[in-house]
């Protein structure tokens, strides 16, 4: 059975999902993460991303709760670190997960294509009839 050059095969289509699945879940540790709550100057507190925790902003303001003024301690910092936590823990193994798809695919195709390669040479042999290779 022939297969054309614009057929997708479950093998391309498997390699594009594991591709997807790990660039979204890169993608998705770029994003920022906020809380739900604002400073003392009203801006919204921003924790970092999936890959760095940037907690100056919810740290000063949680000194500023603590210095003795009329505010109630915030625990932005703590907040924070749940926050970024939280998103971390789905987001790492779904590209995990991307990671097995990609690699268990491309090496399944590997051993794909090794297999085509040993085996040519053979099928090339049985397709010459019996007493062929004493006509030189």
């Amino acid at each position: 059975m022939e297969e054309s050059s614009r057929t997708i095969t479950r093998g391309w289509l498997i390699t594009l999902i594991g591709i997807a699945v790990l660039a979204g879940s890169l993608f998705g540790l770029c994003l920022p993460v906020y809380l739900n709550s604002y400073d003392s100057s009203g801006i919204r507190v921003k924790c970092g991303n999936g890959y760095y925790a940037d907690l100056l902003q919810a740290t000063v303001d949680d000194e500023r709760s603590t210095s003795g003024t009329a505010q109630p301690a915030t625990g932005y910092t703590r907040q924070c670190m749940d926050a970024l936590a939280h998103r971390r823990e789905w987001l790492i193994p779904v590209a995990a997960l991307g990671t097995i798809i990609l690699i268990s695919e491309l090496v399944a195709a590997a051993l794909r294509h090794n297999v085509v390669t040993r085996s040519a040479p053979l099928l090339a042999r049985r397709l010459i009839p019996l007493g062929a290779d004493n006509r030189s």
